[in-house]
């Protein structure tokens, strides 16, 4: 008996195949698990029972050994076949017949051995050689060796090629594992063609029982570290591939190692980012890249681009094995903008609403006051005008009947005003000419506008005739331009008064700032600009609301009556403003049909 570096390495072999075989049952049910565990325990026997054969200075016990190890020999083959076929998701082809069919060649090789002194078709001659591995068998070939080794490489063969095809349907994020699958099936072949071919390359031992052992303990460490072949092609393609969501995974040194078609169409990324760090990959979105490199649970959303309402839902969790640091991590990112806008709606429908009943109490309130003040204040300047009338002229009760005359005038103007924004002023409407009310308002606008601010008329030659009432019109075109002036102040500045025609669309109409929106059609407009101060987000929500106003002395009236009067007359209200770079206000009126007649007065 002879002990060596051989008989060690058969003796290793052997032991580390069968441990990593039970380490294989006793882990988690896997496809091709069972087949990983018989393959290594096939090895485990060839090897060990090869130990005492290496160990053998005659060629009695040599035979014997070798005979008994052939069980080991044949069948390691098989069992990488049938675990690249279960890995490989083609257990539809393992039927009991065809996996017992497989075993009838290496049974029948087995019994050669057993039986190889009576017809030496396995081995034609054995003799002993002195190596570095001291006394060792020289096994002539005989026909049925090359049988079995043809047999066996085409197992072997058809096993690499089936687990390179299951690696290849994986993403290229696998580059590792498939390293691992090609190395585990290059080693057995590697050694079993270097015995073949040059026997005294390797001092005539076979060294490849210790290649499959390599094998073995390299599928075995695919399957624990790397989790190897894990992802079954199949639920990839149907889960991860089809989600609507965007998946993204980072591994733990933060690089982007796979990302689905979700999250590719999402970021506007291509698979060469995969490889890239997180901050390289994702540089658009400093956020989205600062979020996706922390190690721990992470909840946030993300705008994408300028329009914030363009935004997306991350959810970050760390990828860890029980007992092991984090491997990486996931981000799934949910598109919400759609979620975004309609809440957005929502809450500006809200808005909407209850800005439309604040407004309608208001008028109610405003028109309900107005209509009675206005009646106390017709007999009032009734008996002013009758106390004036006799007394006489030299009378110096006159001029504080004067006094009181021009001050209840005054306050007729406010209920008018209030009467105008609850739209229940005294109407008189029929087809006017947009441009000539204007044109005649031309001296009255030039005296209340000062003399170091400009005003300049833009007015179209021959719109189409609105059905208005002009008094109305007018007292429109007055409140904005009042209000255009004042926004410009003690400065220098240029109001302009234009009008015109042209057709809006029911988009553009949305704008409008009266809650009812007219219909798409044609329009006939006023629109007063100004170079003044503008108006801030603040300003312009409170804009036509009664008593509302930025101006010392003001009463807040005059463009609550605008609103009163262009939504009692159907029209649309557009605002433009900037702080810092002016203000436009359009009113809009629906150009009259031809058919249109004037309507009676309606009452006050």
């Amino acid at each position: 008996m002879q002990v060596n570096l051989y008989v060690l390495a058969l003796l290793a072999t052997g032991g580390v195949s069968i441990l990593l075989a039970i380490s294989i049952v006793r882990q988690r049910r896997l496809p091709g698990n069972s087949e990983l565990a018989l393959l290594l325990a096939a090895v485990g026997e060839w090897a060990l029972t090869l130990t005492p054969e290496a160990a053998a200075t005659t060629i009695a016990p040599k035979l014997f050994w070798s005979a008994v190890a052939y069980v080991g020999t044949t069948t390691a083959p098989v069992f990488l076949f049938l675990y690249a076929l279960r890995r490989a998701q083609l257990d539809h082809w393992l039927t009991p017949r065809r996996t017992a069919a497989l075993f009838v060649l290496p049974l029948v090789t087995t019994l050669m051995a057993a039986t190889n002194g009576w017809h030496h078709l396995l081995w034609s001659q054995v003799t002993l050689t002195t190596t570095w591995a001291s006394v060792s068998a020289q096994y002539g070939r005989g026909p049925w060796f090359w049988v079995n080794v043809a047999y066996s490489y085409l197992l072997v063969s058809s096993g690499v090629l089936l687990l390179v095809w299951a690696v290849m349907r994986l993403p290229h994020l696998y580059s590792l594992q498939a390293r691992i699958l090609f190395l585990a099936s290059l080693v057995p072949l590697a050694g079993n063609a270097l015995y073949l071919s040059n026997p005294r390359a390797v001092a005539g031992v076979d060294p490849t029982p210790v290649a499959f052992m390599c094998t073995g303990l390299f599928l075995t460490l695919g399957i624990r570290r790397y989790r190897l072949l894990d992802l079954v092609p199949l639920a990839r393609e149907t889960l991860f591939e089809n989600l609507r969501d965007g998946v993204l995974f980072f591994d733990a040194q933060g690089q982007l190692i796979d990302l689905n078609p979700a999250a590719q169409q999402m970021l506007g990324l291509t698979p060469e980012a995969i490889g890239q760090p997180a901050a390289t990959a994702l540089a658009r979105w400093p956020e989205l890249a600062a979020l996706c490199q922390a190690n721990a649970e992470r909840h946030a959303e993300v705008s994408l681009h300028a329009d914030p309402d363009e935004a997306i839902e991350v959810h970050l969790s760390p990828l860890r094995s029980p007992g092991r640091p984090a491997a990486g991590s996931m981000a799934v990112l949910r598109d919400i903008s759609e979620r975004r806008r309609a809440e957005k709606e929502r809450l500006a429908l809200e808005r909407r609403l209850l800005h439309a009943h604040k407004l309608e109490s208001l008028g109610t309130l405003a028109g309900g006051i107005a209509h009675d003040f206005n009646n106390l204040l017709t007999s009032i300047l009734g008996n002013l005008e009758f106390v004036g009338h006799h007394l006489p002229a030299a009378s110096p009760a006159q001029a504080s009947i004067e006094d009181a005359t021009q001050s209840a005038q005054r306050a007729a103007t406010l209920t008018k005003q209030l009467l105008a924004y609850a739209g229940k002023g005294a109407f008189v409407v029929r087809p006017v000419d947009l441009s000539d009310v204007i044109t005649a308002m031309g001296p009255l606008l030039r005296a209340t506008v000062p003399s170091a601010i400009r005003l300049s008329l833009r007015l179209a030659s021959t719109p189409p005739p609105i059905m208005a009432d002009p008094a109305q019109i007018e007292q429109v075109a007055m409140n904005l331009v009042t209000n255009a002036v004042e926004a410009i102040g003690d400065a220098t500045g240029t109001v302009t008064l234009a009008t015109g025609v042209r057709a809006y669309a029911d988009v553009e109409l949305q704008q409008s700032r009266i809650e009812e929106k007219p219909g798409a059609g044609r329009f006939v407009y006023l629109e007063v600009t100004d170079t003044g101060c503008g108006m801030g987000e603040e300003t312009l929500r409170h804009l036509f609301e009664p008593f509302f106003t930025t101006k010392f002395q003001g009463r807040g009236l005059g463009m609550a009556a605008v609103l009163g009067i262009v939504r009692a007359h159907g029209g649309a209200i557009l605002v433009e403003s900037r702080e810092g770079a002016g203000s436009a206000i359009r009113v809009l009126f629906s150009a009259a049909e031809p058919c249109e007649q004037p309507v009676a007065p309606t009452a006050p």
